[in-house]
C-alpha cells in the first residue's frame, strides 16, 4: 500500500490495458508517496492524455517538466500534448460565430435505411463540458463538443459485443466439459 514502485507498476499495466480510471488512482498514489519522482506524475499525464483531458495532462507534465526538466520523454508527451491543445483551441477560433448572430443548430435528420452512413450521423453533446481545467493561464470552463455517431461505430460496436458473447460462451462450454 505504502510502496510507489508496486503503484507504478500497477499503473503501467493498467495503462497498457487502457483502464485509465483504475490507472489514475494508482498514479496519484505514485503522487502522493514521493512527490518529487517524475514517473508518477509522467503517468498521470499520459492517462490524462490517453482520457483526452489534454489541457489537464498539460499541467500535470508541466509539474513534471519543471521536477526534471531534462527528461526527454516528458518533453516528447508534453510537446504531443500541448500540440493536440493548440490543435482543438484553433478548431474552437475556426468554429466561433459572429458576436452578434446566434449560433446555428445543425436540423436533426431523419433515419433512414438508405445505408449512407453521413444521412444516418447523431449529434452527441459531450456532458463533461462543466468541469474546469486550469493551466498557467488560469482555469476556464471549456466549449460544449458535439461529436458523431455514425452507422459504422454502431455496427462496429455491435460486432464487439457479439464477439465477446461469442467468447464468453466457448470459455463456458470448455469449462463445463472439463467436468
Amino acid at each position: 500500500m505504502y510502496n510507489s514502485k508496486l503503484h507504478s507498476n500497477t499503473c503501467m499495466a493498467l495503462i497498457k490495458l487502457r483502464r485509465w480510471s483504475q490507472a489514475l488512482k494508482h498514479a496519484e498514489q505514485c503522487i502522493a508517496l514521493e512527490p518529487n519522482w517524475v514517473k508518477g506524475y509522467y503517468m498521470k499525464g499520459l492517462i490524462l492524455s490517453g482520457e483526452s483531458k489534454i489541457e489537464q495532462a498539460q499541467v500535470v507534465l508541466r509539474q513534471a517538466a519543471k521536477i526534471e526538466p531534462g527528461n526527454t520523454q516528458i518533453k516528447a508527451l508534453l510537446d504531443e500534448v500541448e500540440s493536440r491543445v493548440e490543435y482543438v483551441e484553433s478548431r474552437l477560433r475556426r468554429r466561433k460565430p459572429a458576436k452578434d448572430k446566434e449560433p446555428e443548430q445543425p436540423e436533426p435528420q431523419a433515419a433512414d435505411d438508405s445505408g449512407n452512413d453521413n444521412d444516418n450521423d447523431r449529434a452527441v453533446e459531450d456532458v463533461d463540458s462543466d468541469e474546469e481545467y486550469c493551466d498557467d493561464d488560469g482555469c476556464r470552463t471549456p466549449k460544449k463538443l458535439t461529436l458523431k455517431v455514425t452507422r459504422a461505430d454502431v455496427i462496429n460496436t455491435a460486432m464487439d459485443l457479439a464477439a465477446a458473447a461469442v467468447g464468453v460462451a466457448v470459455v463456458w462450454w470448455f469449462v463445463t466439459q472439463r467436468d
